[in-house]
């Protein structure tokens, strides 16, 4: 479990360090290319669990899919609210599995 936390702490930096180089390049819209880069990723791993059948682990990611697309259009036409919307969601989509893993794991 520690490589994992470890895992995504790296990923965090390295996307941070990313954004900054290529925001020097493009300027400020970059976190739309990133966005949209990040969503196909995401989208080829839940396509990947439906080819190994594993259909919950699918459906969780494309729920936590769902704010992430949230976000990619309140970024993309410049809307906060939407913005705030997928970030809302995502803590409440986030509250929801877990207690669905709790009672799973039971």
């Amino acid at each position: 479990m520690k490589k994992v936390k470890y895992m995504g702490i790296a990923g965090v930096i390295i996307g941070m360090i990313f954004s900054k180089i290529l925001g020097s390049y493009f300027g400020n819209d970059v976190r739309i290319i990133l966005m949209s880069f990040s969503i196909v990723c995401v989208i080829s791993v839940i396509l990947y669990l439906v080819l190994n059948k594993s259909y919950k682990v699918a459906i969780m990611f494309f729920l936590m899919l769902i704010p992430l697309i949230i976000g990619f259009l309140g970024i993309y036409f410049h809307n906060i609210y939407l913005v705030f919307g997928g970030l809302i969601l995502f803590f409440i989509i986030s509250i929801i599995l877990l207690q669905y893993l709790k009672k799973l794991k039971r």
